[in-house]
């Protein structure tokens, strides 16, 4: 594992501080997925807290963690909206610019 670690900070690493722009745009947990492995050494973990009304309008509650302590939580129509939204709230919280 360390010789992979190695040729991709090597081969890989430069390539993607050339990038210009966001490469993840308007994909918080996309994100939040890359600067909790990089920064934190540990991927987010979501669980979904709640699901409310009738399946035809449901509203999920999602709560994201990453590293210890660090936690949000984001609501929406569908349980993949509602990660996007905690992963966005938890990035805002840490700090972490994606848009």
């Amino acid at each position: 594992m360390k010789a992979v670690e190695k040729i991709f900070q090597k081969l890989f690493l430069p390539e993607c501080d050339r990038l210009e722009g966001d490469v993840w745009g308007d994909n918080p947990k996309g994100k939040l997925q890359e600067y909790s492995q990089r920064v934190l050494r540990t991927g987010p973990h979501y669980q979904v807290l709640s699901r409310e009304g009738p399946a035809h309008a449901a509203v999920f509650t999602v709560e994201v963690r990453a590293g210890e302590g660090r936690t949000a939580r984001g609501r929406g129509r569908s349980r993949h909206e509602a990660e996007r939204n905690a992963a966005a709230e938890l990035l805002k919280h840490l700090g972490v610019e994606f848009r």
